[in-house]
């Protein structure tokens, strides 16, 4: 016998993400579903994501952002009022009628249901400590329960402690983890077997932002905005102030990346950018990230072709890779689609030939260190590798590497550096904007960072911190 229950927590008026979740949900079959707080505020749904919550859910709790629009003596703190206004009689009654905590049994287990205080919920997240004795507090002011279940702090965890549990199911609408998907969690009992999972579930950006965008006198417009698209909690929000040569995009999902070159203007601008740099500069090989709608790959000149490999595959990505895989292939042309993950994180390959399988019918034909999915169309895994970082110890400079020799990258704002691995722009050569290609790459910076690795040194900071060149 199977029993799987929901606990869906932090809404906060965001009508989409809470819209995808539950037809996450209704797909998985899934009706046994709890609600632990926080309907109201920031986002500018009200008695929609209300309606949906009360037809939907088996229980409910209140959290704190309605106990200040239902109680808050100070009207106008967070906009307080708008919300409240806003409020039929009906859903006024439902949010009264709710309890500050629930208590269930799942699995042979007490669960207790709550949507958490500051001073707990905090305390235990990831951002903060998460000691044992932390844990063991927040144990312990919640009660003699062998599952905590709590929202709040908009962070999806599980921590535990002697043979219990405290768990936050992350947030529907505002989540604050650098992860702009909507977050849910499930417990499941299979014949007596308890298991967890936090589910993460995409949806439709724009549509939230257009919704707030279009909501007249909402009071919390740009912290809502600003923390739906970089899932990054208000008060830690720091606007990028440094100059033009670094990457203004660097914690941003690719969802998230879309959604801001499409709002500032940026999408056609690069897309015509990178289609004359590979018209201007055909090369043997490509190596292409997600750029401009998530792949850039159309814009390469199939003539010049005879390697193409994609990396950092997601849905839309890997679907972008197929066409143009495809079509490499057709045109006589050997293209790889590789796999950075090899000896590491590796739970999403199945899902990623499953999606492949649907372009590629299978049986595929095995090599030692690759798949042949169609002629000259090939998937082979990477072993994985210390990213550079500035931060992170030096390795030395005796290295080789093929930056500036056969790659090049180039970032969202057009900084040009040696590598795809320099995100940050740690080592900006130009900008494209600005000067030719051509003229960057003979620059005494470039120059010196080729002709180092001729000698097999690093002459670059980040480059004495690349665990990647320490494979050639």
């Amino acid at each position: 016998m199977k029993r799987e229950a929901a606990f869906l927590s932090d809404v906060h008026g965001n009508l989409p993400a809470l819209e995808a979740v539950l037809a996450d949900l209704s797909r998985r079959g899934v009706t046994e579903i709890y609600f632990l707080g926080d309907v109201l505020g920031k986002g500018p749904a009200v008695g929609e994501v209300i309606s949906l919550l009360r037809a939907r859910c088996t229980g409910a709790v209140y959290g704190n952002w309605d106990k200040l629009v239902l109680h808050g003596k100070d009207v106008e703190r967070f906009g307080a009022s708008y919300y409240r206004e806003r409020l039929s009689a009906e859903d006024r009654a439902y949010l009264l009628s709710l309890p500050e905590s629930l208590e269930i049994d799942f699995c042979g287990r007490s669960v207790l249901m709550y949507h958490g205080r500051f001073s707990i919920s905090c305390v235990v997240t990831p951002m903060f400590n998460n000691s044992r004795d932390n844990v063991e507090k927040a144990l312990y002011r919640f009660g003699p329960h062998d599952i905590t279940l709590m929202g709040d702090a908009h962070h999806p965890f599980m921590l535990t402690h002697q043979g219990r549990f405290l768990m936050n199911t992350g947030a529907v609408g505002n989540p604050c983890d650098r992860m702009p998907l909507a977050s849910y969690l499930i417990l499941r009992d299979e014949n007596g077997v308890f298991s967890s999972e936090h589910v993460r579930v995409p949806y439709d950006l724009n549509r939230a932002v257009s919704i707030a965008l279009h909501t007249p006198q909402l009071p919390m417009l740009e912290t809502y905005i600003n923390e739906t698209v970089t899932a990054v909690y208000s008060r830690s929000y720091k606007p990028n102030t440094s100059t033009p040569q670094t990457n203004p995009w660097e914690e941003l999902p690719l969802s998230v990346y879309q959604l801001q070159t499409g709002v500032l203007g940026l999408r056609e601008p690069l897309d015509k950018l990178l289609h004359n740099q590979l018209r201007d500069h055909p090369a043997k090989s490509y190596l292409l990230f997600g750029i401009t709608d998530g792949s850039g790959l159309e814009n390469a000149p199939l003539a010049h072709d005879t390697r193409i490999i994609g990396v950092d595959i997601n849905e839309d990505y890997l679907r972008a890779c197929e066409d143009f895989a495809a079509a490499a292939g057709e045109s006589g042309k050997l293209c790889v689609l590789r796999l950075w993950n090899s000896g590491g994180f590796e739970t999403l390959n199945p899902r990623m030939r499953v999606e492949l399988a649907r372009r590629f019918p299978q049986p595929w034909e095995k090599f030692r260190r690759s798949l042949r999915l169609a002629p000259r169309v090939f998937l082979e895994p990477g072993d994985m590798f210390d990213w550079p970082d500035m931060s992170a110890e030096e390795l030395g400079e005796n290295c080789f590497c093929y930056g500036l020799r056969d790659q090049v990258g180039v970032l969202c704002d057009g900084t040009v550096v040696p590598c795809c691995l320099d995100h940050d722009g740690d080592i900006p050569l130009g900008n494209l904007f600005e000067r030719e290609l051509d003229e960057i790459l003979a620059s005494p910076r470039a120059v010196a960072i080729r002709e180092g690795f001729s000698r097999r040194r690093a002459v670059e900071e980040l480059c004495r911190r690349c665990g990647y060149a320490r494979r050639f």
